[in-house]
């Protein structure tokens, strides 16, 4: 991991704490029967096959906007959500597959990924049209804008095998180049992808 101004427990703590509601935003209480400033918290109720952190890059100001640029770090290998997971009879570990990169500033950006290759063991720079391979050191960065986790015994059932057999029929050695390849807290996460398995929880 590495490990430099947060790290992606740092973050998931901040997603996971209280949250007291503002006066604009009152709850209304069933027991009282009145609007109150209830403490709202973020629960993941079950853990999803393949996990997506979006991690929060840009904020707006009074009359403007700005890029966070704070350095994120994340393990590349066993994300352990244990923590955050109440009774799950799965274990909760994810290794990271891929990464959506964003540089330069909201009003002009561009967009890179790194993905990892199960049968070739390696990771891959997806620059536009560029497809390099890379070392692992260099994926974890302060570019670093949506992360790809999948869970561990998830990882282990698929037969990488059968899809590199069905890839070969479809892309001919030689036709790579005519692929096109799609692929208020600094540094705290965003948002998680992980549809209905998070639910937002209020009490007073």
């Amino acid at each position: 991991m590495c490990i430099r101004d947060r790290n992606i427990y740092d973050c998931l703590d901040a997603f996971n704490a209280n949250e007291v509601l503002d006066a604009e935003n009152l709850w209304f209480c069933k027991n009282c029967k009145q609007d109150v400033r209830a403490k709202k918290r973020m629960e993941i109720t079950r853990i999803p096959p393949i996990l997506i952190l979006h991690l929060k890059r840009f904020k707006t100001l009074l009359d403007s906007a700005e890029r966070i640029g704070t350095f994120v770090s994340f393990p590349l290998k066993g994300l352990d959500l244990e923590k955050y997971v109440k009774n799950s009879d799965i274990k909760p570990s994810y290794n990271l597959c891929a990464v959506s990169n964003h540089f330069g500033s909201i009003a002009s950006g561009h967009y890179t990924a790194f993905a990892w290759n199960k049968v070739r063991r390696g990771w891959y720079n997806f620059d536009d049209t560029n497809v390099t391979r890379m070392t692992e050191s260099k994926v974890c960065t302060s570019a670093a804008y949506v992360l790809f986790y999948v869970r561990q015994d998830i990882e282990m059932q698929v037969d990488y095998s059968k899809i590199k057999q069905g890839l070969s029929g479809v892309y001919r050695a030689g036709d790579a180049d005519d692929v096109n390849v799609e692929m208020e807290e600094e540094g705290c996460i965003n948002s998680i992808g992980l549809g209905r398995s998070v639910r937002q929880r209020f009490f007073k």
